[in-house]
């Protein structure tokens, strides 16, 4: 083929007819992706899209929502969009009489244009039982489907199954971030300088072209390591800020809540008393969790503050 090399553009008013692989990859171009082929994932237009859970009786339920399905790379068939309207539910297979299994619940497209063996033209919701085993592993993902979860069904006469929902994928607006559930589940690769967030601790990356970097919470720039505390393995440094009032205790102590959890550690606390006229005193710390900090606090005489008195302070803290 040569240049000049026409295709069908959509949304022209022609009489020229579309094939569903050319409105495919027409579709693929509004979704972000890496190597030219695009990620398929659920819509996450709310913390329970496509939501999976199971009950004692071993009945799945799965919340409505949509999906961005990926395309046979091979064939370059773009992606198929599919959605559920409202919750369905099924059965799980009976459970095996030794060994626990994993089973996926997945969001299949069916194209028999495409792979002859699908026998169907539809996308479908379903599940695919992994071997069982006394370490059961989870099988393999069909091509051309979305996982919404991995269930762990125990054996006969067990516990209850359940669900694991941290190997989700999320489609992505070409341009915009891309949610995974967690650090490990960030892609091997992406577009240069893409960016995504861990949903279970709200922490921003960015692959600079080899290696996903963690982002500073509040400039957006990389983290920079000088001599001293480094950050754990994609870990990015974070902040809390806040004024609260509080009793003072035994010996003048007080705690005082960060507001949040820092789940790499704390490495900077500062901790002032407010809401005084002229010299409100002074703070120090003397001991620090994730997620608090114990101080004494002292009026500006330099004695300890009297038991069960209120007093305000404001904090702020600095980790990982």
């Amino acid at each position: 083929m040569a240049i000049p090399f026409d295709v069908d553009a959509t949304w022209l008013n022609t009489t020229a007819s579309y094939d569903a692989g050319e409105l495919r990859r027409a579709d693929g171009a509004l979704v972000a992706g890496a190597g030219g082929t695009p990620w398929g994932g659920i819509a996450r237009h709310s913390d329970t899209a496509m939501n999976v859970t199971v009950n004692g009786s071993d009945v799945v339920t799965v919340n409505p929502g949509a999906v961005v399905i990926p395309g046979n790379a091979v064939a370059e068939t773009g992606v198929y969009r599919a959605s559920l309207a409202a919750a369905q539910t099924g059965t799980l297979s009976a459970r095996h009489a030794t060994n626990p299994r994993i089973t996926l619940v997945v969001f299949r497209a069916l194209d028999t244009d495409v792979v002859v063996g699908h026998a169907a033209y539809k996308g479908r919701i379903e599940f695919v039982d992994g071997t069982p085993g006394a370490v059961p592993s989870a099988p393999a993902l069909p091509n051309m489907a979305v996982e919404l979860a991995r269930i762990t069904v125990p054996q006969t006469g067990g516990a209850a199954a359940s669900v694991d929902l941290t190997y989700r994928t999320y489609a992505t607006a070409a341009g915009g971030t891309l949610m995974v559930p967690t650090f490990a589940r960030l892609p091997a690769s992406a577009a240069k300088w893409q960016q995504a967030r861990a949903i279970d601790t709200g922490s921003f990356y960015e692959w600079n072209g080899t290696a996903w970097v963690a982002l500073n919470a509040w400039t957006g720039a990389e983290v920079p390591v000088q001599g001293g505390t480094v950050p754990p393995a994609g870990a990015r440094q974070i902040m809390a800020a806040q004024s609260v009032v509080t009793t003072v205790g035994a010996v003048s102590t007080i705690t005082v809540p960060f507001g949040r959890t820092f789940p790499n550690g704390v490495i900077s606390v500062v901790v002032s008393i407010g809401d005084s006229a002229g010299d409100p005193g002074f703070a120090r710390v003397t001991g620090v969790t994730t997620s608090q900090a114990t101080c004494q606090v002292y009026a500006p005489n330099g004695n300890g503050m009297a038991q069960n008195l209120p007093v305000r302070v404001n904090v702020i803290a600095v980790g990982w």
